[in-house]
């Protein structure tokens, strides 16, 4: 947790409230409850396809202005959905806090509800245990959503080489921007692999495969210089 009074950071919910928000384009800084705006993040069109866009609360972007691919590469700031999951309001609309020296009043979630169930509801499928009540957490969290319901058949289906599909997509829709999303797409072997592409990945417009190697972080200098029998595959 970080706020304006007692834990003050620039970094935390502070880099990701005022990161999501653009000088010169998508929404104004006030109406999140910022006072600086640090144009740094757009989301990739992937995600928001993600989602049935009128039908899913969690569809939380900004699109006035915006393309929803970054056909002309990271640069371009009109390229990519503002993402306006992190709000510096209150209840009330009014400002938590003034993060031009404060920084924000904002908790970042360590351990949610809606993860518990789509972690019972995964292992059930990939267990082909407990189904019924899988599918009646799933589509619980989907129902405070306002989303769709989906059947028991979505769950443990194979769509694109990869298995179980449903439960990184669904990851992604409840959790994208809360830290999840590279070790899911490890996970489900679509990080380094062409089972899953986005815009860019390998350094190609289409997307491409890139070295499994990337699966792993390499081994800081300072840690191998400690320690020179560290490593990791083909770093």
């Amino acid at each position: 947790m970080v706020d304006s009074r007692n834990v003050v950071s620039w970094g935390a919910t502070t880099y990701l409230a005022c990161g999501q928000v653009d000088t010169d384009y998508g929404p104004a800084a006030a109406t999140t409850g910022i006072a600086n705006a640090w144009s740094m993040f757009r989301i990739r069109g992937e995600v928001p396809a993600l989602f049935d866009m009128d039908n899913d609360d969690r569809a939380m972007f900004y699109t006035d202005g915006q393309d929803q691919y970054m056909d002309g590469g990271v640069s371009d700031r009109t390229g990519g959905y503002f993402v306006t999951k992190w709000s510096n309001l209150t209840d009330d609309g009014s400002v938590a806090s003034n993060t031009e020296n404060d920084g924000v009043d904002i908790d970042f979630p360590l351990f949610r509800l809606a993860d518990a169930y789509l972690m019972y509801a995964e292992a059930a499928a990939r267990t082909n245990t407990n189904l019924t009540e899988a599918l009646s957490y799933v589509n619980e969290l989907r129902n405070h959503r306002n989303a769709a319901q989906v059947a028991q058949e979505d769950l443990t289906a194979t769509v694109g080489a990869i298995p179980y599909k449903f439960f990184l997509d669904e990851r992604a829709r409840e959790l994208y921007w809360e830290a999840v999303r590279r070790t899911d797409l490890v996970r489900f072997d679509s990080f380094t692999t062409d089972k899953y592409v986005w815009q860019w990945k390998g350094g190609v417009q289409d997307g491409k495969a890139v070295d499994n190697k990337y699966n792993l972080y390499p081994i800081p200098a300072t840690e191998l210089s400690a320690n020179p029998n560290l490593w990791n595959d083909n770093y």
